[in-house]
């Protein structure tokens, strides 16, 4: 009787440790979901840090397939390295990491070929300035989704939420808050992102 009972022990922890090694470290891209987010070894889903690419499902968005094309030319079949910022894991239980391939950090490559915006998603900025300096260089070049089109130009998004209220805080265009509403933002709505926790949308 013991000895089934440890056999199943080992087995439990081999699996969280499995686990574990997938969230952190090196690991292995099996599949590109999209511009942002990719499946690892294991089955986890990975949520990029700090950018956000425009979708290619439900709903396909102007440079959404490009996006994606660039993410699976970047990282599909490769190792790359996952590094965390303060989060975990979002409300629907992708990993939230930083991604480096070979020396390349994925979430800036992204942004400064314009294949993706940098957004902030409190508390996970760490390297928000870095991609920020990179979106400005892209909108410059016209890179990417920056170039000129037909499509109309999506807003520019920020989130404030409830419980940063009052504090200083810099959204993407570096401009610095410390009351709401911002000089020459609107509310646009409220909880308006499955991306994010409960917060006030403003667009500019």
């Amino acid at each position: 009787m013991k000895r089934p009972l440890l056999m199943l022990m080992i087995l439990i922890t081999a699996v969280l440790t499995g686990c574990a090694q997938n969230s952190e470290g090196q690991v292995k891209v099996i599949r590109v979901i999209d511009g942002d987010t990719i499946e690892i070894a294991g089955g986890s889903r990975v949520r990029y840090i700090g950018i956000d690419a425009p979708e290619v499902y439900p709903q396909m968005e102007f440079y959404g397939p490009e996006a994606r094309d660039k993410n699976k030319e970047l990282v599909e079949g490769k190792m790359v390295i996952l590094k965390r910022d303060v989060s975990d894991k979002d409300r629907y239980g992708r990993l939230l990491r930083y991604v480096d391939q070979d020396g390349l950090f994925v979430n800036e490559e992204l942004v400064r070929l314009g294949y993706a915006r940098a957004v902030p998603y409190p508390p996970d900025t760490r390297y928000q300035e870095q991609l920020v300096k990179v979106e400005e260089e892209a909108r410059n070049a016209q890179r990417g989704l920056w170039q000129n089109s037909s499509s109309p130009a999506r807003p520019t998004f920020f989130t404030i939420f409830p419980s940063l209220h009052g504090t200083h805080l810099n959204n993407y265009n570096r401009v610095i808050a410390s009351s709401l509403p911002f000089r020459g933002w609107d509310q646009a709505s409220e909880d308006p992102s499955p991306k994010s926790p409960p917060g006030i949308l403003y667009s500019q």
